[in-house]
């Protein structure tokens, strides 16, 4: 008798070990589809130039900028970009201060809308 309720207690929880192991997953919660990056529209008024005053202009305005790099308009932008140094300092680049100073580093959307700015020649558009 004993025997008997040993082969049910096993038959029972072999079961539900078997049923717990059932499940359908969601495709979408566990790999949430991320928002592409819009790289194709950038333009300096409505990404570049909010950016830079967001994060680089309390360092890098008026007439002593840290650094010696001014960041006031679009034509010192442009410069440092086309230079590589804005880059190079807000993705972190080896061989650069990384920017903005005490700050977070520049979401990798951010950096990818920045390079296709750079990569058309830093329009003032």
């Amino acid at each position: 008798m004993q025997v008997l309720q040993i082969i049910k207690v096993s038959i029972f929880f072999g079961i539900a070990s078997l049923l717990a192991g059932c499940y359908y997953d969601n495709k979408t919660e566990l790999y949430p589809q991320q928002t592409a990056c819009d790289t194709a529209n950038v333009s300096f008024a409505t990404f570049v130039k909010p950016i830079i005053d967001k994060d680089c202009k309390t360092c890098h305005s008026g007439v002593s900028p840290v650094g010696i790099v001014p960041l006031n308009n679009h034509t010192e932008i442009a410069a440092s970009a086309k230079s590589g140094k804005l880059y190079g300092s807000v993705s972190w680049a080896n061989g650069f201060k990384a920017m903005p100073q005490g700050g977070n580093k520049w979401s990798s959307c951010d950096l990818l809308k920045l390079k296709s700015w750079i990569n058309k020649g830093a329009p003032n558009n």
